[in-house]
């Protein structure tokens, strides 16, 4: 494998709604570059890119996958992205780390509404892009009108870079817009047939040639003047038009094509590799010094010292644990030593892989910008920052979205819990989207998601790998409890075992507390009612007693205590002693102090179809939820926003219930807002619950 500089090197994050080719895509671009010798499909389960057992079974993409071509002296790394939402959180790490994307669209069902939260993705990491129509020989496919709604819905100024000859059954080729030429299929996969543009199509041809003519021309002030002098634009100079106005976000080149049919395939792949940028178009990097909050920056320049981003790991049964990144400064040499910038250990790297899906590449030298992977290196997740010893730099953390899907999970057999927890973690490592925390209050472990399906390819993976059998429920919400006026209480310990015995008396005073913390624990004792050294016993107390309220057990928080007033023995006080009287005497001051229950309530963003909006908001409504505001988002018509906040409870099912009730139409992000008062029949019956739940503990 030769070596490439950064500048010929093009990184390329391929994305979409499920089912739009997006790994079609990928195993045509290989296959027209000579990368592979035949064309895998997805429904045969030999693709290069969906080689995961997982994949193959299902017949769709469940995670990140890197492979490379060249294609007329550049180095195209692809990254092929789940269509899934379920998915999200390797998208967003695969934006991260890509100059390009191309976003598929099915023109038939045009943008879905996956395709919009995708769009949006790339806006925040601000990748230049461009899109691909595809299926134009698809029933009821339309090009122009899903051109009309990409303007329509975005507010972008997209150009046509190539028209259909034919849509739907009619479907035979393309006209290219910048060459004005038609495009054929020879019926190889690989070859074009190059000639005139048809008579009958010669008048939307001239149109759309017009369109981009003047698109690429106020790009530039040059390309401008030659334009109103009346002049002709030559291929380079539209080019190099449409290049400029993708990198400022001015343009949005549109392509079309059918990849089943290898159409379209051949000038999509060239339009990557002139108008989409190398590495070099990114600029500065932002990062900090290792353990301080001083900010750095790495370019991408061999010159400057080696930095590298991990963006996906993932565990090969027969490789091992596979480490992709991204080379973000300096180069990467064989046998270099390096340093997780998070951890702080030092690497020395025996081993660099070119990545073709699951087939590696062994090469000596990494260059900036390239992609590719390390194997088993301890300790790496996705996040990471690789860099150089003596100058070290970590980059700025990954963002990883809120889980909205949860479910409780247990071992069948009580043998298995070890083990099953151990299949969990290392899942969770493996992808930042998914978490496994174990729940004290309702003690739980409970598996967090971004949705059903991300929870199912876990689980399936743990079941081919071991025979353990697990049972997963609705996890129990982690209710708190406070008090919502103010109390005292009093309590004396006192007991007599022959010998020194045990003496303490407490008097308190409770307070609520409106700040967000917790507790507060304030010392008025004066005179001597209680020595100096039995205060810090009182303060354990009260502290111990926090965690189990009077009403349902679950923790007490947003309280003050002021101790004010007690008793003591000159030979049976302690510590201890007063440790006790302060437990007892919380409980009888929150009694007597309103106590309820807390529960926690989410911020949740809908993303919906206008249409859908009026059920979507009676939804909510029965769910307790709060609408904050509602309108367009971002200026993209017909997809509406919804900002509301809603009781956990109410959202432990949510994903499922709402992709029901929109036919999976509307997509939505939530995380933690705040704990609220919970009172009423419904707190009741938690109340209930929990106690039984106690009991049957016990």
């Amino acid at each position: 494998m030769r070596e490439y500089s950064t500048n010929d090197i093009r990184n390329i994050a391929l994305i979409g709604h499920t089912g739009t080719g997006k790994t079609t895509l990928l195993e045509n671009a290989l296959f027209q570059a000579g990368a592979i010798p035949a064309l895998g499909s997805v429904e045969q389960g030999n693709t290069v890119s969906d080689f995961d057992d997982e994949e193959t079974r299902r017949k769709v993409s469940v995670q990140t996958t890197l492979a490379y071509c060249e294609f007329e002296g550049k180095k195209i790394n692809f990254i092929d992205t789940p269509g899934s939402s379920d998915f999200v959180g390797d998208v967003r790490a695969a934006l991260r780390v890509a100059d390009g994307t191309v976003i598929l669209l099915d023109a038939a069902a045009g943008i879905e509404i996956g395709t919009e939260a995708l769009w949006r993705y790339a806006d925040e990491y601000h990748v230049p892009r461009l899109v691909y129509v595809n299926k134009m020989d698809r029933e009821y496919a339309d090009f122009y009108k899903v051109l009309d709604s990409i303007k329509e819905k975005f507010h972008k100024p997209c150009v046509a870079i190539q028209v259909p000859i034919g849509q739907a059954g009619d479907f035979r080729g393309l006209i290219d817009l910048i060459n004005m030429k038609a495009v054929y299929p020879d019926g190889s996969g690989k070859c074009v047939r190059i000639e005139e543009i048809p008579e009958d199509m010669r008048e939307i041809a001239n149109e759309y040639r017009e369109k981009l003519r003047d698109a690429a021309a106020e790009t530039d002030d040059e390309l401008i003047e030659k334009v109103l002098e009346g002049r002709k634009l030559n291929h380079d100079e539209i080019v190099r038009g449409v290049s400029r106005g993708i990198l400022d976000y001015k343009i949005v080149p549109v392509s079309c094509g059918s990849l089943e049919a290898h159409v379209g395939i051949q000038l999509l792949m060239r339009l990557i590799e002139e108008s989409l940028p190398s590495p070099l178009y990114r600029g500065e990097y932002k990062g900090v010094k290792p353990g301080t909050d001083e900010e750095l920056v790495r370019h991408p320049d061999p010159g400057e010292p080696f930095a590298a981003f991990v963006f996906k790991t993932y565990t090969d049964q027969y490789a091992g644990r596979i480490s992709l990144l991204r080379i973000r400064s300096g180069e990467l040499l064989k046998d270099q030593e390096v340093v997780n910038a998070r951890t702080g250990q030092k690497t020395k790297i025996f081993h660099i892989y070119a990545v073709d899906g699951k087939k590696q590449t062994e090469i000596s030298r990494a260059c900036t910008g390239d992609l590719v992977a390390l194997v088993k290196i301890d300790g790496l997740t996705a996040g990471d920052t690789l860099c150089d010893k003596d100058d070290p730099f970590q980059a700025l953390p990954l963002k990883v979205p809120s889980p909205c899907y949860f479910l409780a999970i247990t071992a069948k057999e009580r043998k298995d819990e070890e083990k099953l927890n151990s299949f969990l973690f290392k899942a969770a490592e493996d992808d930042p989207s998914f978490f496994v925390r174990y729940n004290k209050e309702t003690r739980q472990t409970v598996i967090e998601a971004m949705g059903q399906q991300q929870i199912d390819v876990v689980l399936s993976r743990i079941a081919t790998k071991s025979r353990i059998q697990v049972e997963t429920s609705v996890p129990r919400v982690a209710y708190k409890e406070t008090i919502t006026r103010a109390g005292e209480g009093h309590h004396r310990h006192k007991k007599q075992s022959g010998g020194h015995g045990q003496y303490g008396e407490v008097y308190i005073r409770l307070a609520p507390l409106n700040d967000g913390r917790e507790f507060e624990f304030e010392d008025r004792i004066v005179g001597g009612a209680i020595p100096k050294n039995f205060i810090p016993g009182v303060e354990k107390g009260l502290k111990e007693a926090m965690g189990r309220g009077v009403l349902a057990s679950y923790p007490l928080t947003g309280i003050k205590v002021t101790l004010y007033d007690g008793t003591f023995h000159d030979v049976d006080s302690s510590e201890m002693s007063f440790k006790i009287a302060a437990r007892n005497a919380l409980k009888d001051a929150v009694a007597k102090s309103g106590p309820v229950l807390l529960e926690p309530v989410m911020d949740l963003t809908v993303f919906v179809e206008d249409s859908l909006m009026g059920d979507v908001l009676s939804d909510l409504n029965s769910r307790r939820g709060r609408v904050q505001g509602m309108g367009g988002e971002d200026g993209q018509g017909g997809i509406k926003k919804i900002n509301a906040k809603v009781p956990l409870s109410e959202l432990l099912r949510y994903s499922a219930d709402l992709k029901s009730l929109t036919s999976g139409k509307a997509t939505f992000e939530m995380g933690f807002s705040h704990y609220d008062s919970f009172t009423g029949k419904m707190a009741d019956m938690v109340i209930a619950d929990r106690k039984k739940q106690l009991e049957e503990e016990e």
